[in-house]
């Protein structure tokens, strides 16, 4: 966004600013773009921080948001008020139908079409690889990488030079070692851990979750120091 393309109309006014034109030989420099990172597309922080506190800040009951905490009751607050917000937004899904949040038992406005529109895309995210990948399968490796909180996991996020406060808790995040899945069931179960919360269908190569909420847990969890 911040570059001219080499354009000549703007010559002029980058060498009133004194902007670099030429390198030491006295060649033209460009301001083309050469490449681009897109990451963390947010043009909203506080929306994004309500967002946040909705899909993973509610369900921690640890650390900044531990029981009895005012940092809990501000999370869940801010989860309310995205409810709140998307509610006012009119999105509509492809078929025309608007996917509103409603209240439920299992957390703050976790029911609803926009909730059951989340879960459905998680669902096909899954069987997407499921259905792109061949097992056996390594993954691990350096053209693979899996994005989810698997038992035994040790590795800690890369935060881009980011140091979080002393005595943060740092969540164990992807980097996995290197670890070969014999087939699909073999790695579904290693997803679901102890407490289950994938069903696959063997025959059909396909799988559902349980909630948005288990896959939060299991794949997704909140860093604790976001507050």
């Amino acid at each position: 966004m911040g570059a001219t393309g080499d354009s000549e109309m703007y010559m002029p006014y980058l060498s009133s600013i004194g902007a670099l034109m030429k390198d030491s030989q006295g060649k033209p420099l460009s301001d083309a773009i050469d490449g681009a990172m897109c990451w963390c597309p947010i043009t909203n922080l506080t929306q994004a921080d309500l967002s946040y506190e909705w899909m993973m800040g509610q369900f921690s009951s640890e650390g900044t948001r531990a029981y009895g905490t005012w940092t809990r009751s501000l999370s869940r607050d801010m989860a309310r008020a995205y409810a709140d917000s998307l509610n006012r937004m009119g999105l509509r899904d492809e078929q025309g139908n608007v996917l509103t949040l409603t209240q439920s038992e299992s957390g703050i406005y976790m029911a609803g079409p926009y909730y059951d529109y989340l879960k459905t895309t998680i669902e096909t995210s899954l069987n997407n690889f499921l259905k792109d990948n061949q097992f056996p399968l390594t993954t691990g490796q350096s053209d693979f990488q899996v994005d989810g909180a698997f038992p035994g996991q040790g590795a800690q996020e890369s935060m881009g030079g980011w140091t979080p406060p002393k005595g943060a808790p740092v969540m164990p995040m992807a980097q996995e070692e290197p670890h070969t899945y014999n087939s699909a069931k073999e790695y579904i179960d290693a997803l679901n851990g102890d407490n289950p919360w994938i069903t696959y269908d063997e025959k059909t190569n396909t799988a559902t979750i349980s909630s948005v909420e288990a896959f939060v847990e299991h794949m997704k969890q909140r860093l604790l120091w976001n507050i």
